[in-house]
């Protein structure tokens, strides 16, 4: 042992030193990782089945100008664990949101205002065994979904309040818990969210049970505090800074679909040469773009807000710049979105002018196929309900840039991904 080697007058004093500086060392190389999965999406498995998919919009609006995410596009899945049993939770890790909730054992019996009521009030309003969490049923009902049982957990406690949550593909609502959630290998203590309500669609989207949201703590609804934040101020991780890396992988996905890395940068993954730009607002990971071109053709000629959002599939914009890619690639719209034969050839390069520096996203990205025979232009017109934010650049530019969030100095990086 380093004690032993130690001799004299020195005995004591710097091996409790030498101790605390190994100690200290292992600790600022403290990274942890997730590997994600791509899956399909719910969209391209209705696509493959000949089903009529909805046709894309999205829109800023809400209480914090949240954009309000359908994720029946999902394509990215973390599993985590929740509690003292380490029940394990698939969950999409979503930049774009803060609020963290999994489906509870009481989703589809108990209303999500149970919770909060007085006994004597609740036993009038809802159903048996809402009352309580000692409710006694043994599973949930909402069907596709893994669910938290707080009974089960013995580092569970109660939190006052109920949330709800409005998305593109319906509502979640619940109450509030606290326990311990495992991510990448971190024990961290958080506050989140039990849901017991979920919209039908969200009920059937099977890839996925839950929201773990990586944004800053003044987007979420019910002002709490982040899991990766709260791991950062647990002192689990050095530097409030994490990084994505996503996998281009087929339509119908692969286990090994990407790595988020938390509490650095990703060497493996990623080129080391990183660009960082300031963040113009630090609620979303939103910047500033300076200038778009497509091809040669410039088609954003002025400074505009966008964010970077791993919980979107594609890359929206304004509706003008849209139709304008769509027509110099020749795609067509049909009832769903942009489409084109998949038999396409050479296609011009997408250019983001963002702090000075280019950042290209090549047709294998923005791309993307749906199904066995459908290719579609992963591109949607974004209505900004009176918002600044006019771009997302979600999961096709994520896949050519790993994204540096480094949370504590306020800015995002990017620096090349390497798509093996």
């Amino acid at each position: 042992s380093m004690m032993g080697a130690v001799h004299g007058k020195y005995a004591n004093k710097p091996a409790i030193l030498l101790m605390l500086l190994v100690v200290l060392i292992e600790h600022a190389l403290a990274v942890f990782r997730i590997q994600v999965a791509k899956i399909e999406s719910e969209r391209s498995k209705r696509i493959r089945s000949g089903l009529p998919p909805k046709w894309r919009t999205l829109t800023l609006a809400g209480k914090y100008s949240t954009v309000v995410t359908d994720y029946s596009d999902v394509e990215y899945v973390g599993t985590i664990t929740m509690g003292s049993q380490r029940t394990p939770m698939r969950v999409v890790l979503d930049t774009g949101s803060a609020d963290f909730w999994v489906p509870d054992i009481s989703c589809g019996i108990c209303d999500y205002y149970c919770h909060g009521l007085p006994t004597m009030f609740c036993n009038k309003l809802c159903s048996k065994g809402c009352c309580s969490l000692q409710n006694g049923f043994t599973r949930s009902k909402c069907p596709n979904k893994l669910f938290f049982n707080a009974i089960t957990s013995n580092t569970y406690s109660e939190q006052n309040g109920t949330w709800r949550i409005k998305y593109g593909s319906g509502m979640a609502a619940g109450f509030y818990g606290q326990d311990i959630t495992n991510l990448g290998g971190m024990n961290i203590n958080v506050t989140f969210g039990q849901a017991t309500v979920l919209d039908p669609q969200l009920m059937a989207d099977a890839a996925f049970d839950g929201i773990l949201g990586l944004a800053f703590q003044s987007l979420s609804i019910g002002h709490t505090l982040p899991p990766f934040l709260a791991a950062h101020q647990q002192n689990i991780i050095n530097e409030a800074i994490f990084t994505v890396f996503l996998r281009r992988a087929g339509y119908a996905g692969s286990l090994n679909g990407g790595v988020y890395t938390f509490g650095g940068f990703d060497n493996v993954n990623c080129d080391s040469r990183i660009n960082y730009v300031s963040l113009s607002s630090a609620t979303y990971f939103q910047f500033r773009l300076e200038k778009f071109y497509f091809g040669t053709t410039l088609l954003a000629t002025s400074t505009t807000e966008v964010i970077s959002d791993t919980g979107t599939s594609f890359i929206g914009a304004p509706s003008k710049i849209v139709e304008s890619v769509a027509q110099a690639i020749g795609a067509k719209p049909d009832q769903s979105g942009y489409v084109i034969p998949c038999n396409y050839g050479q296609l011009p390069n997408m250019i983001f002018v963002i702090g000075g520096y280019e950042y290209t996203v090549t047709s294998d990205n923005y791309i993307v196929r749906m199904g066995d025979r459908r290719c579609e232009l992963a591109m949607v017109s974004l209505q900004s309900m009176g918002l600044q934010i006019s771009w997302i650049l979600g999961d096709p530019f994520i896949r050519e840039y790993c994204n540096v969030h480094d949370m504590q100095n306020r800015r995002i990086g990017f620096a090349k991904s390497r798509q093996y």
